[in-house]
């Protein structure tokens, strides 16, 4: 049981949602995995040992096999039998890791995670291959079930069902090859937060740490409620809830990230006058 609830966490490590170790507590960002250099310098390698255009190709085949739908039962071809180094595990077998890959992705749907083209660098040694790379994530999932509101301050608002948040971000990592081509470690660095500045005209945004569970919270006021300052710059934790309010508007929040905590953010809003369209966006590259 304990097994299953530290390899749960750390898939929730993997897909960025929490800053929780495998088997640790909370932690800050900085105390994260340690980012992957990227500057590697490639080591020739012998005619029998796999170019970056090989592995390249290796790991694009891998993730494209990432789906809501999957039993991921491809995880026990392409991993050794006993996975050495898995985020914060160690000799985990690759089985296990099928299924709570399985349980993780369930409710998902769009998966996407594609090694950045021309990003792979690998070196050789010891009769294994390691390669770092560049990784865009995207997926859609469900907002949880208690979030009923998002959005400006009006108790109509009700975001419809099939409201989705998309998930959109790009991350560093390793990966290890046996001589046979088997995955054996996995590991995770830094991901890419980029910067955003709050462009709202004078007025101080209302930021939320959880999605409202209901409109009245946001009314009324909420104890976890930050007033970002216009001109205020936070960064971007790759997380967007676009939410059909009614038939008349449509609000986009952004999970970002303040002074090292993470907080929803209105980021742009569409309303159907009945004659026109007005809106604003109200979160914008910082320059």
């Amino acid at each position: 049981m304990l097994t299953v609830v530290l390899l749960r966490r750390c898939f929730l490590f993997l897909s960025g949602l929490s800053a929780v170790a495998c088997g640790a507590g909370p932690v800050t960002a900085s105390a994260q995995i340690a980012p992957i250099a990227t500057a590697t310098v490639a080591v020739q390698p012998r005619p029998d040992e796999p170019a970056a255009q090989e592995v390249e190709e290796r790991l694009r085949r891998h993730f494209a096999q990432y789906e809501g739908a999957s039993s991921f039962a491809f995880f026990e071809v392409d991993f050794a039998h006993r996975v050495e180094r898995y985020l914060g595990l160690k000799d985990v077998a690759a089985a296990e890791l099928a299924r709570i890959a399985k349980e993780f992705y369930a409710n998902k749907t769009q998966v996407s995670m594609v090694p950045k083209p021309g990003s792979v660098v690998v070196r050789h040694g010891g009769g294994r291959a390691t390669a770092t790379f560049v990784m865009t994530v995207r997926w859609h999932e469900e907002p949880p079930p208690a979030a009923a509101a998002c959005g400006y301050l009006d108790d109509s608002m009700t975001w419809r069902p099939r409201s989705l948040i998309a998930r959109h971000v790009e991350i560093t990592a390793r990966i290890g090859f046996d001589a046979d081509g088997h995955i054996v470690t996995y590991e995770e660095g830094e991901v890419a937060l980029p910067h955003l500045r709050v462009a709202s005209r004078g007025d101080d945004l209302q930021a939320f740490s959880s999605l409202p569970t209901s409109p009245a919270r946001l009314i009324e006021g909420d104890p976890t409620f930050v007033h970002v300052p216009n001109g205020t710059i936070v960064e971007d934790l790759g997380e967007l809830f676009t939410c059909g309010l009614d038939q008349t508007e449509v609000d986009t929040v952004r999970k970002v990230r303040l002074n090292g905590r993470s907080m929803w953010l209105l980021a742009e809003w569409v309303y159907d006058t009945g004659h026109n369209f007005v809106g604003d966006t109200l979160l914008v590259p910082a320059r």
